[in-house]
């Protein structure tokens, strides 16, 4: 799927109400988790995928020093009606601002298109000492009976647009390895909690037994990282394990072929 103008037009209609009646999490939703963060008001803060720039309005009450990316055009000349600093055309593969720049990298619903594992390594390199994210994205293992969760991905695949499931274990198990400390996470357990704001924060070492549709994961950069494996991308999967496992259950080879059996609906 191409990020361009016709796309930007869907998402700027998505983000206002969603196809399946969900409640769609927008700038409440941001303002309830960026604040976590403790902002300074002169921090340098990224927005990764600022797409039309929807969330500048909750960045730019902590701070004036608003940059922006997207791989999109024409987003990029939207965005740059507004108040920030600088709007670059860019992805989170190859972010197009110097090294230890940002005091935070801040990246809402991003991390469902992008490669994972370069996208870390990246935010790390633009990231100064101690500065922080916040990323949110789906999980690869959602409950199996949350139907609105499989329609969404299911429909998303077979209209063929550009969709990552972040495996969180993986993450959580590998994030030292870019330079990271996770701080928070933040669950939601079905697919338009983010949107009511019902979730648990996970302190934990590890989640495996718990399955969940989103996340809100807040860290910080406690050293830089070099000579990163960045060929493989082991940290999300284009599919959710929830969906290989229906597939199995309902006797097809893979989940291309069940999507494609059932069609959009």
């Amino acid at each position: 799927m191409k990020f361009d103008k016709e796309y930007t037009k869907y998402w700027s209609s998505a983000v206002k109400k969603s196809i399946d009646g969900t409640n769609i999490a927008g700038l409440n939703e941001v303002n309830h988790f960026f604040k976590k963060i403790n902002v300074e008001s002169d921090n340098a803060i990224l927005d990764l995928g600022c797409s039309f720039g929807r969330m500048s309005k909750v960045l730019l009450q902590y701070s004036s020093n608003i940059f922006g990316i997207d791989p999109d055009d024409y987003a990029v000349s939207e965005a740059k009606k507004l108040e920030y600093i600088d709007v670059k055309q860019g992805v989170a593969e190859d972010i197009p601002f110097n090294e230890s720049f940002f005091d935070i990298v801040f990246c809402w619903a991003v991390m469902d298109v992008v490669n994972h594992v370069v996208s870390f390594s990246e935010i790390n390199r633009v990231l100064k000492i101690n500065g922080k994210f916040l990323i949110t994205g789906k999980n690869i293992n959602y409950l199996d009976d949350d139907d609105l969760a499989f329609k969404a991905e299911k429909n998303a695949y077979l209209k063929n647009f550009p969709s990552k499931y972040t495996d969180i274990n993986e993450v959580k198990k590998n994030i030292s390895k870019f330079g990271f400390e996770i701080i928070s996470l933040f669950i939601f357990s079905r697919r338009g909690d983010m949107g009511n704001l019902r979730y648990s924060e996970f302190n934990s070492d590890s989640i495996s037994s718990v399955n969940f549709y989103e996340y809100v994961l807040i860290g910080k950069k406690i050293s830089n990282v070099d000579n990163l494996e960045l060929t493989k991308d082991y940290l999300s999967s284009s599919i959710s394990q929830t969906s290989k496992v229906k597939a199995v259950e309902a006797g097809f080879e893979n989940a291309d072929k069940y999507f494609k059996s059932i069609g959009i609906n």
